[in-house]
């Protein structure tokens, strides 16, 4: 949970209605920690954005993967608006389950 607060305080913006929705911890095969973080935040389009769209905002649903590996941090994100998580966030999820750092 402490790393999804810190990524979410660095990669949503101030001020947006957020929810960690969960958070979890693996090792890979070569016992390198992988922190997977899935959250959900609303923002709100640029006015011209929103004209064209006709509506204001947008709330999307994330998964992502956070790493430390020889003093360097990997993070590994997928996003997609929240009505069509349904249909990918199962891809995606499989998309940063199977990352793997080669080297």
């Amino acid at each position: 949970m402490e790393v999804g607060k810190k990524l979410l305080e660095d990669s949503v913006p101030k001020g947006a209605p957020q929810e960690i929705i969960k958070a979890t911890t693996q090792y890979d095969k070569e016992g390198r920690r992988q922190d997977i973080i899935e959250y959900a935040y609303q923002w709100k389009f640029s006015d011209e954005l929103a004209k064209q769209l006709g509506r204001k905002k947008f709330q999307l649903h994330c998964k992502a993967l956070v790493m430390v590996e020889r003093k360097k941090q990997f993070l590994v994100l997928a996003s997609v608006e929240e009505p069509r998580w349904q249909i990918s966030g199962d891809l995606l999820g499989v998309a940063l389950e199977t990352f793997k750092l080669e080297g």
